[in-house]
């Protein structure tokens, strides 16, 4: 199964390294990436509102989710992601 890397990245484009994570396909790697969203924002939503959760996979972008989109229940599944 392919490593993905999950980072948060600021409105200043500074970059947190939030983890890696052993998942099937891009599909769960971006619903993955929601759940942690999900629960950033749930805790802390006025540091985290304008962030973008930035996800990879062997140098290979993935996905580029705005926080306030994946904490709205928004369905990463269902969708495109915007690019950034």
């Amino acid at each position: 199964m392919p490593n993905y890397q999950f980072f948060a990245r600021t409105e200043d484009a500074h970059t947190e390294n939030l983890g890696t994570m052993q998942l099937r396909d891009d599909a769960n790697a971006r619903s993955f990436g929601a759940g942690i969203i999900r629960g950033l924002m749930h805790s802390h939503p006025a540091v985290y509102g304008r962030w973008t959760l930035v996800v990879v996979e062997d140098n290979r972008a993935v996905a580029n989710i705005p926080f306030a989109q994946g904490a709205s229940g928004w369905d990463p599944l269902a969708g495109a992601f915007p690019p950034r």
